[in-house]
């Protein structure tokens, strides 16, 4: 029996609409509960951590939901889904691929449209999430999000698409996976990437700054952001 653990922490899968608008009050066994059947031979879990906007997260945050995954694989989980909000997915996605080094997989996956919009997408890909977790395809492949029927690795990936259910692709190199049916077809195998070690246990991630140059360009930018506390800049 193959253990799945779901990690849910809001965004627009887990929103509702109300009197003040749309607000993410949908909980993790909500979210498992809409997919319908599961994947044969898988106990899913679910857990809450946060319920907002991803767009709202900020280092400390995307801390907490790693410590997340790594208690769940110490724990002994075969994989780790997470549901995120769509705005940030894919830079938790490349972080998550950084720290772990693990086969097993880890899966974002989100929705473009509310839990109680009448045409809502988060069901669907949360279902095809759960059956990426649950293949053996998906295993040493790194961090993976899916949507709209396909997996993409963590490296690459982008939001592309504000509006349509298809908002992330991978522009030249394409989806690793396709599920069709609650199938998995495998289309690529991505190459890995190195992984860098960092200590999950901090408050916050060290502040770097990213600045653009360019011809005729001077030093201000980059004596603002050390100024303003930045431990390293990229240029």
């Amino acid at each position: 029996m193959r253990r799945i653990q779901v990690v849910a922490t809001g965004g627009t899968i887990a929103s509702r609409s109300g009197a003040e608008g749309r607000r993410a009050t949908v909980l993790a066994k909500e979210l498992v509960a809409s997919v319908g059947p599961l994947p044969e031979g898988a106990t899913v879990g679910a857990r809450d951590v946060v319920t907002r906007g991803s767009y709202a997260f900020g280092t400390a945050d995307l801390l907490a939901l790693a410590r997340e995954v790594r208690a769940a694989l110490r724990d002994g989980a075969d994989a780790v889904v997470m549901t995120h909000g769509t705005d940030t997915m894919e830079e938790t996605a490349f972080l998550l691929d950084l720290l772990f080094d693990d086969p097993r997989p880890i899966v974002l996956t989100g929705a473009q449209r509310p839990f109680d919009d009448r045409a809502a997408d988060g069901p669907a890909n949360l279902g095809d999430a759960l059956a990426v977790a649950g293949d053996d395809a998906a295993r040493g492949l790194g961090t993976l999000l899916v949507f709209d029927g396909f997996a993409f690795a963590a490296r690459g990936v982008r939001k592309s698409d504000t509006m349509s259910a298809r908002a992330f692709s991978a522009p030249g190199r394409g989806p690793v996976l396709r599920v069709a049916d609650g199938h998995v077809v495998p289309l690529a195998r991505p190459v890995p990437g190195p992984r860098v070690p960092v200590d999950l246990d901090l408050p916050r991630l060290p502040r770097v700054d990213v600045v653009p140059v360019y011809p005729g360009a001077d030093g201000l930018f980059v004596r603002a952001s050390l100024e303003a506390g930045a431990a390293g800049v990229v240029v």
